[in-house]
């Protein structure tokens, strides 16, 4: 399959990687996964996720353990802001380890797995995740839950 474009994709996806992450072989595997993958440093990713063309969802990529904090604030960062704080977040490993799962679960972060998934793998949770997305703004109601007061 070859890499999709961003008419024919599935869902567009940020990729933010840190050094040692492997991002063009995760981008190439995206692409045959058939999802539009562009990619953004650290610093530069909560601007690229408040632009109009926000991606579907955000995949951090851990690469050295030394850049481990940066991404985990970046993920702190999205769920803070009113912009991003329903976009899904996803945490791709090098090497699992439990302070890193632990802080998946402390963020809520919607997904944790292996940056070596196949593209098959990718595919599929990728795509189940923007389904439950999807659904649950399908399910979300038009306007806020107001309560009438009676005078």
């Amino acid at each position: 399959m070859s890499e999709a474009t961003n008419d024919e994709a599935q869902g567009r996806v940020l990729l933010v990687a840190d050094e040692g992450a492997g991002v063009d072989s995760l981008r190439e595997r995206l692409g045959a996964a058939g999802f539009a993958a562009d990619s953004s440093d650290v610093e530069s990713a909560p601007l690229r996720v408040a632009e109009g063309s926000a991606p579907d969802v955000v995949l951090l990529a851990f690469g050295e353990r030394e850049g481990e904090g940066r991404l985990v604030s970046l993920a702190r960062r999205l769920r803070t802001e009113p912009s991003s704080f329903a976009l899904p977040v996803v945490f791709l490993f090098r090497e699992d380890n439990r302070s890193l799962r632990s802080a998946a679960q402390h963020l809520g972060v919607d997904d944790y797995f292996a940056q070596d998934a196949t593209a098959e793998e990718l595919r599929a949770r990728l795509a189940s995740l923007l389904w439950r997305a999807e659904s649950g703004r399908r399910s979300a109601p038009a306007v806020a839950d107001q309560r009438s007061e009676i005078d």
